[in-house]
């Protein structure tokens, strides 16, 4: 089988579920539960954008500005 990632928003993690290691992640999306496979989790929150040469970027933000998702 191929790999992929999805990204489920608006969701939050409640719960890593797994003996010896990650077999799924329980997350929480509004009044629902649901316990999704997973090989690997990744925590990733409450970093600071890093600016990349040639693309513009707001100091103050930490963000690459855009308009409707497009950078200009």
């Amino acid at each position: 089988p191929g790999r992929r990632i999805v990204f489920r928003f608006h969701s939050a993690p409640v719960e890593a579920l797994g003996e010896d290691g990650v077999t799924a992640v329980r997350v929480s999306a509004g009044p629902r539960e649901q316990d999704i496979p997973a090989g690997l989790l990744l925590r990733a929150i409450g970093y600071r954008g890093a600016a990349v040469p040639g693309l513009p970027f707001d100091e103050a933000s930490g963000t690459v500005p855009h308009e409707a998702g497009r950078v200009s």
